[in-house]
């Protein structure tokens, strides 16, 4: 398991502020939560990347489907997938480290 190091965002989604710096830190669940929302083509670098979670949500995604999507995109962040289960429509229960 590596851990992975950057810039930490606040509860807002705003880089975290602490002690007049930016704040830094262990960031793969910040990384994960990233990943999970952003809409395939919101990183300009990666534009295959992204779950897109709101939109699967509101079109009512087959919970397979939804799991393959994730998982697909967690590997091509470079994590491996300890657990990933699809609880409910709005339950992920998600534990994934990089590797």
């Amino acid at each position: 398991m590596a851990d992975v190091f950057d810039f930490l965002e606040g509860a807002d989604g705003d880089l975290a502020i602490k002690g007049g710096d930016l704040a830094f830190g262990e960031s793969t669940l910040q990384h994960q939560r990233d990943l999970l929302v952003a809409v395939p083509g919101e990183f300009k670098q990666t534009p295959w990347i992204g779950v897109g979670l709101k939109t699967s949500l509101l079109d009512e995604e087959s919970p397979a489907s939804l799991r393959q999507r994730i998982q697909r995109n967690m590997e091509r962040d470079g994590m491996r997938i300890g657990r990933l289960r699809i609880l409910d429509r709005y339950t992920i229960d998600l534990q994934a480290t990089y590797a």
